[in-house]
C-alpha cells in the first residue's frame, strides 16, 4: 500500500526528468527494483519475465535506471550519492578487465559454436547474439569462479541486463530459442546474488519459465546453468 502510495507521488517527477531530482530519484528506482523483485507477481508467487507481451516491471525498472543516472550526469557522482557511484565505477573497472572476459569465456565456448552455427546465413542476428554473449561472458567470469573474493553485488550481475541492447531483448520477446539460452545462463549469474533477501529464488522463478516455453529439443542447454542453480552460491 505504502508503495502504490510512493508511485503515484513520484510518477510526475519521472516525465520530464530534472536533474535537480536525480538523486532522489535513483534512490527510489534502486528501492523499487528491489521491492519490484521481492514481492509475489499478480499471477501469484511467479516473477516473470515478460508479462502480457512486454518487459516485466522490475526488468524495465533495472534498464530505467540507466535514464536516470544519464540525466543526472556529474551531479550524482560528486552529490550525497557519491560513494555509491564510486563503488559503481570500481564494479565496472572489474567487469571491463580483460581478465573477467577470459575467466568468462569457457562458459559461453559451446554456446559461442552454436550462435556461429545457427546464424550462419544471417550476419546481422550473429552479431546481436555475439554482444549479449560478450557481456554475459563478462558477467560470468566475475560470478561463476571457484573462490569468490568479496561477496558479489547487484551491479555486477545486473549490469549485463543493462548493457543487452533493444534488439536482443526482442529476440527475447519473441522466445527466440538462443536468446532463451543466453537468457539461462545469466540466470546462472543471478543465483550468485540470492543472498540478498529480496533475490531469493529469482533465477529458479526464471528457469521455470524458460522451460516452459523454451523448445524442448533445446533443452539440454539449460543443464549447465540449472546445475548452478541446484548448487551452493559459490559453485
Amino acid at each position: 500500500m505504502h508503495h502504490s502510495t510512493a508511485v503515484r507521488e513520484m510518477i510526475p517527477l519521472v516525465s520530464p526528468l530534472a536533474p535537480e531530482n536525480s538523486a532522489a530519484l535513483f534512490i527510489f528506482s534502486s528501492l523499487t527494483c528491489m521491492f519490484s523483485c521481492a514481492k509475489p507477481s499478480e499471477e501469484g508467487d511467479f516473477l516473470v519475465l515478460f508479462e502480457r507481451g512486454n518487459l516485466s516491471e522490475w526488468a524495465r525498472l533495472f534498464r530505467g535506471t540507466t535514464t536516470v543516472i544519464h540525466t543526472g550526469g556529474e551531479d550524482l557522482c560528486t552529490g550525497r550519492l557519491a560513494p555509491i557511484f564510486t563503488n559503481g565505477s570500481y564494479l565496472a573497472a572489474a567487469h571491463r578487465s580483460p581478465q573477467a572476459l577470459e575467466q568468462g569465456k569457457p562458459h559461453v565456448w559451446e554456446l559461442q559454436h552454436m550462435i556461429w552455427r545457427e546464424c550462419a546465413a544471417d550476419p546481422s542476428l550473429r552479431a546481436i547474439y555475439q554482444d549479449a554473449l560478450d557481456e554475459l561472458a563478462r558477467t560470468l567470469g566475475l560470478a561463476i569462479r571457484p573462490v569468490i573474493m568479496r561477496r558479489l553485488e547487484t551491479a555486477d550481475v545486473f549490469r549485463w541486463l543493462l548493457d543487452v541492447s533493444d534488439e536482443y531483448l526482442d529476440l527475447l520477446r519473441q522466445e527466440a530459442p538462443i536468446a532463451l539460452i543466453i537468457f539461462a545462463h545469466w540466470c546462472a549469474s543471478v543465483r550468485q546474488i540470492e543472498w540478498m533477501w529480496w533475490m531469493e529464488g529469482l533465477s529458479s522463478r526464471l528457469m521455470t519459465q524458460l522451460y516452459s516455453v523454451l523448445d524442448p529439443k533445446y533443452r539440454d542447454w539449460l543443464l549447465w546453468p540449472q546445475e548452478i542453480i541446484n548448487g551452493s552460491h559459490n559453485s
